[in-house]
């Protein structure tokens, strides 16, 4: 029987609401099997030209990453709410 197998990709996770610090030390607990970007952009501009940058280097070389990454843009703040649709 032929044996299959699984090529990683470096996975990039973007949301306003769900990508925070401990739910990126929680995701790191877990030992995920590629690379992890999590971005949490301003609600107010979307992904900035910055996390673009910073996404582009991750996807091309992951390897220079840790298991599972976190970035918040310095414009964020932290709302109770939820300002999606």
């Amino acid at each position: 029987m032929m044996e299959l197998k699984m090529f990683s990709k470096p996975v990039v996770f973007t949301d306003f609401d769900e990508c925070f610090e401990q739910r990126a030390q929680a995701l790191g607990e877990l030992q995920p099997k590629t690379p992890v970007l999590m971005v949490r952009p301003d609600y107010r501009i979307g992904i900035s030209r910055r996390q673009w940058k910073l996404i582009d280097t991750f996807v091309r070389h992951p390897e220079q990453f840790g298991d599972v990454t976190f970035d918040m843009e310095p414009t964020c703040k932290i709302y109770d709410i939820h300002h999606g649709f």
